[in-house]
């Protein structure tokens, strides 16, 4: 498994995409762009500034459920791209 970090979130100025750019945390720190839809970017960018939204967006509502329940996510594994 491979850890990875947050580089940034970034527009495509050609299409208007916004791309979430991750980097493998140790060597060759390859990068993985994923365009996400404009309201995920901006959910993504709130939770790394550390910011809570306004109202809570679906994924958040599951997070609170999975921890209401004493659940806890230990990794997530991207299988195939």
């Amino acid at each position: 498994m491979l850890l990875i970090d947050l580089v940034g979130i970034q527009m495509n100025p050609l299409t208007g995409e916004s791309v979430l750019v991750l980097r493998e945390h140790d060597e060759p720190n390859r990068l993985l762009p994923i365009v996400v839809g404009s309201v995920e970017a901006a959910s993504i960018a709130f939770a790394a500034q550390g910011q809570t939204p306004v109202r809570p967006m679906t994924h958040d509502l599951m997070a609170t459920i999975v921890e209401r329940f004493d659940g806890h996510l230990d990794a997530v594994e991207l299988i195939d791209f």
